[in-house]
């Protein structure tokens, strides 16, 4: 691929956004795959909480593309209601389907990194309401 150079490029300076470890709520508003060296399937959730959500928040709930009653998406999947019939093959639109608008409470934990400071859903905290 070909690399270009930019002569004129314009960006704004933003703020920050962080929020508070602890217990969160949100709201699915997406479901999408991505492929490095494995698929993972990727929750989108949006921040609902009373004292942040105009702020507008997303945080990411990653998972290997890989549905047993014991693997984390499989967990998932079961505490949010849906039926995991062995054999049953499922898609991104199915996923979406089901999960798209459902609200969540959960505990989020700041990574640090040298990217800077990131909220990260502890997997295991997720509760559907």
């Amino acid at each position: 691929m070909k690399q270009e150079t930019i002569d004129n490029y314009e960006m704004e300076i933003e703020e920050a956004v962080t929020i508070e470890e602890g217990k969160h709520e949100g709201i699915i508003n997406n479901v999408s795959a991505t492929q490095t060296q494995y698929v993972y399937i990727n929750i989108h959730v949006l921040l609902t909480d009373p004292d942040i959500k105009d702020k507008k928040i997303k945080l990411k709930l990653d998972f290997p593309a890989r549905v047993t009653e014991t693997t984390g998406l499989g967990m998932l999947l079961k505490k949010s209601g849906f039926d995991l019939t062995i054999g049953e093959k499922i898609n991104l639109e199915v996923l979406r389907k089901h999960l798209t608008g459902c609200k969540l409470t959960f505990l989020t934990q700041n990574i640090e990194t040298e990217k800077g400071t990131f909220a990260n859903i502890i997997k295991e905290s997720v509760k559907f309401v």
